[in-house]
């Protein structure tokens, strides 16, 4: 799967940034039977590093502890060169708390060595998440954390496009610590700084290309800004509304349109019925992307539309196998999915690729 370097770039100093850990409770992995797990079961699985714009980060002294059916309690101090922490729990309705003691911390991993850096717990603000384990169903349970830095993707799912936040308050016209005012911001001072929506592009500067992170849609060349980053742009006819979507290993047409249709099932994690020439609507969770392409492409469709199964996400598709199904693989916010779907209520209805129809 493609990993854009400069997705959701970030400034530094005043700069703050969400980082995302994701706890995906899995079924059905091919994990080994737990002693505990005495009927149906799945497996919980917690990612404790990340890669984010040529910086490593790890999770360290974290203590999750899992509440439910079957209990448990995951360390990273147990396994600490482990890049992620697993269990086998029984189905059922769960919790996981991250334990304030003893003190969870993040470091960079830097090329000169580990630097411990400064965070704090966001979401959830509990420091407990609920989750479901259920048959043949991945759960992600999504911790967010927030330092200084720049966005990260990781996980088995796909890649997560990372929302950013910004502080840019200042303690004066010094700088915090009551030195000299930093430096007047630049379009090429390698900081994101100023008007920028991403490092030196944005606001008075370049503007920013795909998968960069932006503040604004005129930051960025397609005109897309969505879930804070620099997004391709389709466009669903009638009506000419923006089409945002994030790409997969598959080639986006640049031209031309397909009538949409919706997948039954919806998750089109099955066989599904026949949908000859147009391009399946489909909701992401509980199989990968590309069991759902595969499925889709045989049943007759010409590509497939994923739409998120949380608000406010947006993840590339993760197509890991060849051959690679045909036709376009794309990926939309949960609110777009809901939008062709009351759009599609009232007749039919296509996305048209490359630029906006209206456009001279």
């Amino acid at each position: 799967m493609r990993t854009q370097p400069s997705l959701h770039g970030a400034g530094l100093g005043a700069l703050s940034l969400w980082l995302l850990f994701l706890l995906l409770a899995a079924v059905g992995c091919g994990a080994q039977p737990d002693p505990d797990a005495t009927r149906a079961s799945g497996t919980i699985s917690l990612a404790l590093s990340a890669t984010a714009h040529g910086h490593n980060y790890q999770l360290r002294h974290a203590t999750f502890v899992i509440t439910g059916p079957t209990p448990k309690t995951l360390s990273s101090d147990d396994q600490p060169d482990a890049a992620t922490l697993s269990a086998v729990l029984a189905i059922g309705s769960y919790s996981a708390t991250l334990a304030a003691t003893p003190a969870w911390q993040l470091w960079r991993l830097d090329p000169s060595g580990a630097v411990q850096v400064t965070a704090s717990l966001v979401s959830p603000a509990s420091g407990t998440a609920p989750f479901t384990i259920t048959a043949d169903a991945i759960t992600p349970v999504v911790f967010r954390f927030m330092t200084d830095g720049t966005p990260v993707t990781f996980g088995d799912t796909g890649s997560v496009v990372i929302s950013t936040e910004v502080d840019e308050s200042a303690a004066g016209a010094s700088g915090g610590d009551g030195g000299p005012p930093p430096p007047p911001a630049t379009c090429s001072d390698g900081l994101k700084n100023g008007t920028e929506g991403d490092i030196d592009c944005g606001g008075t500067c370049a503007l920013c290309a795909n998968y960069r992170s932006c503040n604004v849609a005129a930051d960025c060349q397609s005109g897309a800004c969505d879930v804070g980053a620099c997004l391709p742009l389709a466009h669903l006819m009638p009506g000419n509304l923006p089409l945002p979507f994030a790409e997969s290993d598959n080639p986006t047409p640049t031209s031309g349109s397909n009538i949409i249709a919706v997948a039954s099932p919806l998750d089109a994690c099955g066989p599904i019925a026949p949908m000859a020439g147009t391009i399946a609507l489909i909701q992401r969770g509980t199989c990968t992307f590309e069991e759902k392409a595969i499925n889709a492409q045989n049943a007759g469709a010409v590509g497939s539309i994923v739409f998120d199964n949380l608000p406010d996400d947006i993840v590339e598709a993760n197509l890991p196998n060849s051959p690679l199904p045909t036709g376009p693989v794309i990926v939309i916010t949960q609110h777009a999915g809901a939008q062709i779907q009351t759009l599609l209520a009232q007749g039919v209805t296509s996305v048209v690729w490359g630029p906006s129809p209206a456009s001279p």
